[in-house]
């Protein structure tokens, strides 16, 4: 490789590393296999002065309403909760099955900055799902045209993955995995050095 190359690739890497997402969104996990119940927080970096007013996810299978918590100055948004996309908007045919939104009252509105949790589903699962799917739409400003929304830029929509904010600690069992496979190698490493010296001698 060679320095233009180089320059290049890191000159790449730090112009998108400095864009930030507009939206952000990640949830907690709490419950076991058939009731587990995902607590979303949902982040507002639009720029622009857009505050978000309308926010769903997809979980589970379609049609499934889950919304067991709201935030104050929301609602539960039970019109859309089984079949809203945005595709009319320019999005994608992502059907979200539980979504909230302020209604006609902008006090509870997610301003730039701003971070809002409590936007809670449970669903009956066996599994809890390692990602979750998520839309938003802002209103008021006007957001950049080239920060990847749809929709237009006085009403912006995003789409997304949310992931769990908290890193998966490793059940017992796995860490005695890890550690018999640790021994493992260093018993596998400890004969061969002594046999190594044996056959120099």
């Amino acid at each position: 490789m060679n320095i233009r190359s180089l320059a290049l690739c890191v000159g790449l890497f730090f112009a998108g590393s400095s864009a930030s997402a507009a939206t952000i969104v990640s949830y907690t996990l709490s419950g076991s296999a058939g009731n587990w119940t995902y607590d979303f927080s949902v982040t507002n970096n639009i720029s622009g002065g857009a505050s978000i007013y309308f926010f769903g996810v997809k979980l589970g299978d379609v049609p499934e309403y889950g919304v067991s918590g709201i935030p104050s100055s929301w609602e539960s948004d039970q019109l859309f909760n089984d079949s809203y996309d945005n595709s009319i908007n320019g999005g994608s045919t992502t059907i979200y099955n539980n979504t909230w939104d302020t209604g006609v009252d902008s006090v509870g509105r997610i301003q730039t900055g701003q971070t809002l949790s409590g936007f809670k589903v449970t669903v009956d699962t066996i599994a809890a799902q390692s990602s979750v799917q998520w839309f938003a739409y802002g209103y008021g400003g006007i957001a950049p045209s080239d920060d990847g929304h749809f929709a237009d830029d006085g009403n912006p929509g995003y789409e997304g993955l949310a992931f769990n904010a908290v890193a998966a600690v490793p059940e017992p069992s796995t860490w005695a995995m890890m550690i018999l496979g640790f021994a493992g190698i260093g018993f596998v490493t400890y004969r061969r050095r002594n046999k190594m010296a044996l056959n120099a001698a």
